[in-house]
């Protein structure tokens, strides 16, 4: 070990490091290359800009760019702020609206879905099967947005057990809701 220099058994880490030292001289000057052959091409393009008569008619009138953010965003008015009307029905039939519910009526809840489409087909079918069934739809203060398909009102628990066991039974599942 005393008589060895520092660089003595590198060889192959020398060679290496040679290869990829000259394998990124070549890319470099390939790049310059390219580089130097598109730049020559954007030169002709110019050329023939300035060729036409009416320079005005290829470049859009200069714009002052405004670059006040503050007075920019103070000048748009954000849309949706307006208070919403009630929803026209897409299909014509909007459904009937949640009946009144005296403080001790029971009532079931059939589903619950995020839009009204599903909800309104849950709603179609409860009917035809002969259910008292509406859509309750979010307020605009909600946390959530569901709508919510609901049967009833009933007048007590026992009846509204009856309704909840049956619709079971025709594979829904329900829940009691006050």
């Amino acid at each position: 070990m005393e008589g060895e220099t520092p660089w003595e058994g590198q060889g192959f880490t020398l060679v290496i490091f040679a290869c990829m030292v000259g394998l990124c001289s070549v890319f470099f000057i390939l790049g310059m290359v390219v580089g130097r052959s598109q730049a020559s091409r954007a030169d002709e393009r110019v050329d023939v800009v300035e060729a036409v008569d009416e320079p005005s008619a290829l470049s859009p009138e200069p714009v002052d760019p405004d670059l006040t953010f503050y007075e920019t965003v103070a000048e748009i008015e954000p849309p949706g702020l307006e208070p919403a009307g009630p929803e026209p029905a897409a299909t014509g039939d909007a459904g009937p609206e949640a009946p009144p519910a005296s403080s001790d009526a029971v009532m079931l809840q059939a589903g619950a879905f995020g839009a009204v489409e599903p909800a309104e087909a849950l709603r179609q079918e409860l009917e035809a099967r002969g259910y008292p069934a509406f859509v309750l739809r979010p307020g605009p203060d909600d946390a959530d947005s569901l709508n919510r398909v609901r049967v009833g009102p009933f007048d007590d628990g026992a009846e509204a057990e009856r309704v909840r066991a049956a619709l079971e039974a025709e594979g829904f599942d329900p829940i009691v809701v006050q």
